[in-house]
């Protein structure tokens, strides 16, 4: 990395070739102490996620992959870094694995971690991680509370943390400067003000950074923004439920989502207090952790929604209740075997009680979501109920990642002189390249790869290093040994390429039946991109 003064930025995860898994990105500051005139070095990391694709790699020998951070992070079996290249601080943008599943991985090999700052809802998901992988409590790394609004100082470098709209609480978006240049890092968002759980862009937060300077390099999540028109807002979610509840609220509706999905949860939840219809709980274990996660976060939906009862599907309150005046919140969109809903369409009569006039309400919008419209359709106990999906009215679905007119909103009230894809993968970066540059923005021409760096300053931006990125393989098996480091191939060897795409499509045959018919000639990784498009 160049020696000259600026404010760094270098993706070491989610800029990925064919994927965006594996969120990380570094942030350096260098400039001279006014006073020695020496050069002052200050590191923090944004986000420190997993691949959640290990098979990828390496012949799927892994149980873990994540990105290596032996150069700024003290890992046993490698060579400690040098006190200057020493992270400060890691802050994590939101909950998700993709962003915060290697922080138990690193604790499990034994490296030394700088103090780690999030949300409350976040340091719970992150305390869940460590707890599910046996970690003794005496080794977790030092937690710190943050909240929207907060300044954060690490040496020269200051870090500003602003409320994201995403589908978990406690996102977070980061401007972080120096003297040098500012950075305003999205992490995982879209152009919502609304949210049911305190959360939502607030744009007069916007205004109030763009007053104290310009943003010399804005890096923006890629993952649906060239899509056109917006992501579907929460408001707009939340009243397409409740106009269908308000519709039939004298039958029992049954509501499968994606059990992790906090906001969808309370969006739903708010619709049924809306029209009086008391909610059962009845999405397996996920769900509840969902639930109770968010209580124990401070968001109570229960006490947030006195006028109705919120119980779990198994408990004699829910089966005191009148199953015409419920709603049940089930998982299943994705047919998974253990999931209530279908199980009750596989024949389980005892999964779940549904009335013979219910109605259901799902988000199925395509290919990956299939599986559930096909077990509605053969059951005999479902098939000619009442059901409503996305493609009957599209507000049912909404995603948490931006849109084209989310980053036309965001850029015109920020005005970033150059614009970054991030948790992008080469082609989608590419897409969101050209349309920043078609909507006057400044671009770096092209992706940002993982290992790259890039110097920012209020003079403009420089790619100043082409490094590929190294990974760490991490198994329970060996997990008295250092972790083994490999490089990311797929950016150079067109024969690893092509083994990982065989590979993958081997997976898919197995795990769905068979590969997908492709009739617009999209390419396979398109495919699987826009599968997790629609989970998330």
């Amino acid at each position: 990395m160049s020696e000259e003064k600026g404010l760094y930025w270098s993706p070491r995860g989610g800029n990925n070739a064919r994927d965006f898994w594996g969120s990380c990105h570094a942030f350096t500051s260098k400039q001279e102490d006014p006073k020695t005139g020496k050069m002052e070095r200050d590191t923090i990391l944004i986000d420190l996620g997993q691949h959640e694709q290990t098979r990828d790699y390496e012949n799927g020998i892994y149980d873990k992959v994540v990105p290596a951070l032996a150069d700024m992070i003290e890992v046993p079996g490698y060579p400690p870094p040098a006190e200057d290249k020493r992270c400060r601080a890691l802050l994590l943008s939101h909950g998700h694995s993709d962003h915060i599943g290697a922080v138990a991985t690193y604790v499990q090999m034994g490296a030394k971690l700088p103090p780690i700052f999030c949300s409350k809802m976040t340091a719970n998901l992150l305390e869940k991680d460590f707890i599910e992988a046996g970690i003794d409590e005496s080794k977790w790394p030092v937690i710190n509370e943050i909240n929207a609004g907060d300044t954060l100082e690490f040496g020269n470098i200051k870090v500003r943390t602003m409320s994201a709209s995403h589908s978990v609480p406690g996102a977070f978006s980061f401007k972080v400067s120096n003297d040098e240049a500012t950075i305003f890092h999205t992490g995982d968002t879209k152009g919502d003000p609304s949210s049911f759980l305190h959360g939502g862009v607030n744009f007069g937060d916007y205004e109030k950074i763009v007053s104290e300077g310009p943003i010399d390099l804005m890096t923006f999540d890629g993952t649906t923004a060239t899509v056109p028109g917006h992501a579907t807002y929460e408001a707009d979610v939340n009243k397409a439920y409740s106009d269908l509840i308000k519709k039939h609220s004298d039958k029992q509706m049954i509501l499968p989502m994606a059990p992790a999905h906090a906001e969808r949860m309370a969006a739903i939840i708010d619709a049924c207090a809306k029209n009086g219809k008391n909610v059962i709980l009845q999405g397996g274990p996920v769900m509840d952790a969902t639930y109770l996660g968010l209580k124990d976060s401070g968001y109570d939906l229960q006490k947030y929604y006195p006028n109705i009862q919120i119980v779990g599907g198994k408990s004699e309150h829910a089966e005191k209740l009148d199953p015409k005046t419920t709603v049940v919140l089930t998982a299943g969109i994705y047919g998974e075997a253990n999931a209530p809903l279908a199980q009750f369409c596989r024949g389980n009569d005892k999964a779940m009680h549904i009335e013979p006039d219910a109605v259901i309400i799902t988000p199925l919008i395509g290919t990956r979501s299939e599986r559930l419209a096909k077990l509605l359709a053969e059951c005999p106990k479902t098939k000619n109920l009442i059901t409503y999906t996305a493609k009957d009215v599209p507000n049912l679905y909404g995603s948490g990642h931006a849109q084209r007119d989310d980053f036309i909103k965001i850029a015109e009230k920020l005005q970033p002189k150059t614009v970054a894809p991030i948790h992008a993968s080469t082609k989608l970066a590419n897409k969101l390249n050209d349309m920043a540059s078609e909507l006057g923005y400044g671009t770096l021409g092209r992706q940002i790869r993982n290992g790259e760096s890039v110097k920012v300053t209020s003079k403009g931006c420089e790619v100043i290093e082409n490094e590929n990125q190294n990974w760490f393989g991490w198994s329970k098996a060996t997990m008295d040994r250092p972790p083994e480091m490999f490089k990311d191939e797929y950016y150079t060897n067109e024969a690893a390429r092509a083994e990982i795409e065989k590979h993958k499509r081997a997976y898919y045959e197995k795990r769905i039946g068979k590969v997908p018919q492709n009739p617009k000639k999209t390419s396979f990784k398109e495919m699987l991109a826009k599968q997790y498009q629609r989970g998330r």
